[in-house]
């Protein structure tokens, strides 16, 4: 049950490495605005308002220089690149994951669900030889410990566990009746203006379609981890579950902003494929590959031959040792009670209390999976920044023209990228209301840097226009809620 291919591990590797690489430059187009303290949450707020409270580890905060944080970014992308590769695949692994809990705790705001996953990946990975096929490390391995092409450990059983986890407890933190009665959860969903693409927005008028998704959704997330787990010995079954999940999260990327989200996913879902899979692969796509690789130039093929033979041979370890077992064993049972107590806090905290929690918020291997639970957002809207110039003159500074209350055509394509989405998503709720004043400063002297001194803010008004999802397909009227406002002195 709990037994993974070196190849689907390899292509679980592969599919990290890659989202890695994407996510640090998606990241560095906002590194001076997310990470530095020029930006939205300089490390006084951070230590303030976030560090002091947990015992979360960030080397992104130990500088606020944005030279520095680009300094551990091209780290980042070294140890992804290696990871990718395969080249000193654990120690890579260690770097990815310990970079990757660094950078996200340098800005809480920015993250979501899909990071939390990434994260975990990377926390099982050290415990499962992801460099065991496909990896410079096994091409240049002088020996090797075990020669199964399987890896079956606790290891791997985290990882797979892992995986299911996330589907399991997201379907069981869906109360609301909208997910278990009415049906109406996807179309809540599709309605957060924030959140949906063109495609999402024309889905709205088919009611029936939706509460069809929304129950097939939860069935989904309720059953599917089971079906994926206990048929690993019919590989058709746990082949067809692992499509099923790819697609679906294809299609839930096509309709909803998510992020790398629905992409890590699915390479959590790689670790799943059976060897029998690959062994299909080679022998229908093997002979067209090897096919298209004779097309290469002999002198990059030299090239490469040389690079690699230039790769001292080291042994391959991937046995797992006893002290990792244990330290595996160890943690996944401590991530399964955690996972149970989110679930109903006040009716588990017995079996796990809270005086527990500084071990996982250490390890990072922290998580909740309320996953548009127990029901999709109810409020959506979108942002309008009302500023007066010095000059005397009013307008919206993210768009730099005149004041518009109208609705934009299509809410989403509004936000510069994920990460904008998810920071002005979590700016608009009360728990994050304490990081808008960091927020109207960085708009301040962003603003005041690229206009003449006639022309600089006197005073910045944060509005968030918000409609609210009604019974029976409906929604309010447009309101003007004002959720900051300063004046500047000159």
């Amino acid at each position: 049950m709990f037994c993974i291919d070196l190849r689907s591990l390899a292509a679980c590797r592969i599919a990290i490495g890659l989202i890695l690489i994407y996510d640090l430059v998606l990241r560095s187009c906002d590194l001076k605005a997310h990470y530095t303290d020029a930006g939205v949450l300089p490390r006084s707020d951070l230590y303030h308002l976030y560090l002091s409270q947990r015992p979360y580890f960030s080397i992104h905060a130990l500088n606020g220089s944005a030279a520095f944080e680009a300094l551990l970014f091209w780290i980042a992308g070294i140890c992804a690149l290696a990871l990718i590769a395969g080249y000193r695949t654990r120690i890579a692994t260690v770097g990815c994951w310990f970079l990757t809990c660094s950078l996200q705790a340098r800005n809480p705001i920015v993250l979501h669900g899909g990071d939390d996953l990434l994260r975990m990946l990377l926390f099982w990975g050290m415990f499962v030889p992801m460099g065991g096929r496909w990896s410079i490390d096994r091409a240049r391995a002088s020996r090797v410990d075990v020669k199964d092409e399987t890896v079956c450990t606790w290891g791997s059983a985290g990882l797979l566990l892992q995986v299911c986890f996330l589907y399991f407890f997201a379907g069981a933190l869906k109360s609301h009746p909208s997910w278990r009665h009415d049906g109406t959860a996807v179309f809540l969903a599709l309605s957060i203006d924030q959140f949906t693409t063109p495609l999402g927005k024309a889905l709205l008028p088919y009611h029936g379609l939706l509460i069809v998704m929304t129950f097939g959704t939860l069935l989904l997330e309720l059953v599917g981890p089971f079906v994926a787990m206990f048929c690993f010995d019919i590989s058709r079954i746990r082949t067809f579950i692992v499509a099923s999940y790819i697609v679906f999260h294809i299609g839930l990327g096509l309709c909803i902003e998510l992020g790398i989200f629905p992409a890590v996913c699915i390479a959590g879902w790689l670790a799943f494929l059976p060897g029998v899979f690959w062994d299909n692969v080679q022998r229908h796509f093997g002979p067209r590959l090897a096919g298209l690789l004779a097309w290469l130039p002999s002198s990059l093929v030299k090239f490469g031959q040389a690079r690699l033979a230039a790769v001292r041979a080291r042994p391959l370890r991937l046995k797992l040792s006893r002290a990792g077992s244990i330290a595996a064993g160890i943690c996944l049972i401590y991530i399964t009670l955690w996972n149970i107590r989110t679930v109903n806090y006040a009716r588990f905290s017995y079996i796990f209390p809270a005086r527990l929690d500084f071990i996982g918020e250490i390890l990072r291997i922290d998580q909740q999976w309320n996953l548009f639970a127990p029901y999709p957002s109810l409020e959506h809207g979108w942002y309008v920044l009302d500023a007066h110039l010095v000059d005397g003159k009013e307008v919206d500074i993210r768009t730099g023209k005149a004041v518009n209350w109208d609705r934009p055509s299509l809410v989403s394509v509004t936000y510069v990228n994920e990460r904008w989405r998810k920071y002005l998503m979590n700016l608009w709720t009360g728990q994050y209301a304490a990081y808008r004043p960091g927020y109207s400063r960085y708009l301040r002297r962003t603003w005041d840097e690229a206009h003449p001194a006639s022309q600089r803010l006197a005073t910045l008004e944060i509005y968030f226009v918000l409609q609210t999802a009604l019974p029976n397909y409906q929604v309010s009227p447009a309101q003007h809620v004002r959720i900051w406002t300063e004046e500047f002195s000159r």
